[in-house]
């Protein structure tokens, strides 16, 4: 029966998988009910049929504290890692939220076991994605049943990642200094009374008289740099306010300005990983750079605030 238990283990958690990885609102749904379904069926034939006379036991692979080591220009080592993408020798056994406990069969010969970093892409809760700029974690192990082995959730960006920037807040100046919105007031600027990482963060103020900010570096970013793969902005933020991020790109023929992800308020430091490949990796695109902005709509405060740390962004 524990057998049948580590089958339905890996059934669940692969279809956990494809549940997250899915786009298409109606396949998500319909795979959810699935998974419900299963999920409890599953668990009246377990509470019917268990024993203690069951003698197989599985091991376990232990995983919690996601760490990321970074080299020289690229920023802080700071991760928002939730999920792990465990693969054993080449198969998804699962995606399982960390801290995980994740049993495995033995097979009586050593094991590849491979975990890949699971971001939630645009801030959706509901949506785990591998995120591609990580090197994968991976180990052989002799699995023996009934042992537990900690898997060391150490990261670190694949050689070929390429930064377009990063912006920490931690020097006497910063990147963000195009002041869409025309109002000085509502700049971003530079304060030690919060961070995610360090000494410092960017912080924008808004009240009823400055009430909208929409800024953005001085600089466009050329796509000559760019290999046409994958483009991701990383961030930490801290909001009283909906935070709005998007993407401004130029092409021969116009200049395109669009808010892709909008950020819900938050009294605890996240970090995003917003997906801009769609807007970026066009090939008719030829500069880019990327928009925040904000609005005051928390009228029961007189002065609301955002903060920004840690800005990356990435690509291939």
């Amino acid at each position: 029966m524990a057998k049948l238990f580590i089958h339905f283990n890996y059934i669940f958690h692969t279809l956990y998988g494809k549940l997250l990885r899915s786009k298409n609102r109606q396949t998500k749904t319909k795979l959810m009910q699935f998974w419900r379904t299963g999920a409890l069926g599953f668990f009246f034939i377990t509470s019917c049929t268990f024993t203690d006379k069951d003698s197989f036991a599985p091991a376990y692979l232990i995983m919690s504290d996601p760490s990321l080591t970074v080299r020289q220009d690229e920023g802080a080592p700071v991760n928002g890692i939730k999920d792990a993408w465990v693969i054993v020798d080449g198969q998804l056994l699962g995606v399982f939220p960390i801290p995980a406990k994740v049993p495995i069969i033995p097979t009586g010969k050593s094991m590849t076991i491979q975990v890949n970093a699971g971001v939630k892409e645009n801030a959706d809760k509901n949506t785990s994605v591998e995120y591609p700029f990580y090197v994968p974690v991976k180990k052989n192990i002799d699995v023996e049943s009934g042992e537990r082995y900690n898997i060391d959730m150490a990261y670190e960006y694949k050689e070929e990642t390429y930064l377009d920037f990063t912006e920490g807040f931690e020097s006497s100046f910063h990147l963000l200094t195009k002041d869409i919105d025309g109002d000085i007031e509502t700049r971003i600027s530079l304060t030690d009374e919060d961070q995610a990482y360090g000494f410092k963060s960017g912080v924008i103020r808004l009240d009823k008289d400055h009430n909208e900010v929409e800024l953005t570096t001085e600089n466009f970013y050329s796509n000559v740099n760019n290999l046409g793969g994958n483009v991701y902005l990383e961030f930490d933020y801290k909001s009283e306010e909906v935070l709005y991020v998007g993407t401004e790109v130029n092409t021969p023929s116009s200049e395109i300005s669009e808010y892709k992800v909008l950020l819900t308020p938050t009294p605890e430091w996240k970090r995003a990983y917003i997906n801009f490949t769609q807007e970026i990796s066009r090939p008719a695109v030829q500069t880019y750079r990327v928009l925040f902005r904000a609005f005051y709509e928390v009228k029961s405060k007189d002065l609301t605030t955002i903060y920004l740390d840690n800005i990356k962004l990435v690509h291939f």
